[in-house]
């Protein structure tokens, strides 16, 4: 990963890209809708994409980093605005965050979490993940977080952390609109 991330550098491509899932149910089925996810391999190998992004930050200069797709409704926002606001510090502003609400219902089975509620919960997330990266401090009442209030330092580099957003759904193209 390393030398194709600085190959990509000094060759001046746009960005750089790391795939996501937090874990792959041993038999996948396909997606809501079509079959064009059924050629996934459960075995694999997933690494944590903030993790993966800082090693290759740490040996690039210029190159933009994302994530494609981060499942963002499988985490709660505070762990995901933490990873996106450290890596975008360390990369020094050059953090693409790319989310989705998720094809795999077996994901959200494994995490004990409701797939046909996943869309809410990542606009609720991606929401809070805003509000945490701007706000002095942040309180929450919601569908699916609550908490009072609290500060959430350091800030990420980038004012607004582009989000990207994946999905061919009708929701998902209302949340790239939005």
């Amino acid at each position: 990963w390393a030398e194709v991330a600085v190959a990509a550098d000094e060759l001046g491509f746009e960005s750089l890209w790391i795939a996501e899932h937090l874990v792959l149910p041993a038999r996948i089925e396909g997606s809501p809708g079509d079959d064009a996810h059924v050629t996934v391999d459960p075995h694999l190998p997933l690494f944590d994409p903030f993790v993966m992004l800082a090693s290759l930050a740490a040996v690039t200069t210029r190159i933009h980093l994302g994530t494609n797709v981060y499942n963002i409704g499988l985490r709660h926002p505070f762990v995901t605005a933490r990873a996106a606001a450290t890596l975008d510090i360390v990369s020094q502003g050059r953090l693409v965050l790319g989310i989705g609400a998720s094809w795999l219902e077996g994901e959200w089975r494994a995490t004990e979490l409701d797939f046909s509620r996943r869309g809410a919960r990542v606009d609720e997330s991606i929401a809070l993940c805003r509000r945490l990266w701007t706000g002095p401090v942040v309180a929450h009442e919601g569908e699916f977080f609550r908490f009072d209030a609290v500060v959430f330092e350091p800030k990420p580099v980038q004012a607004s952390i582009p989000i990207h957003v994946g999905g061919e759904s009708r929701r998902a193209l209302r949340r790239v609109a939005e």
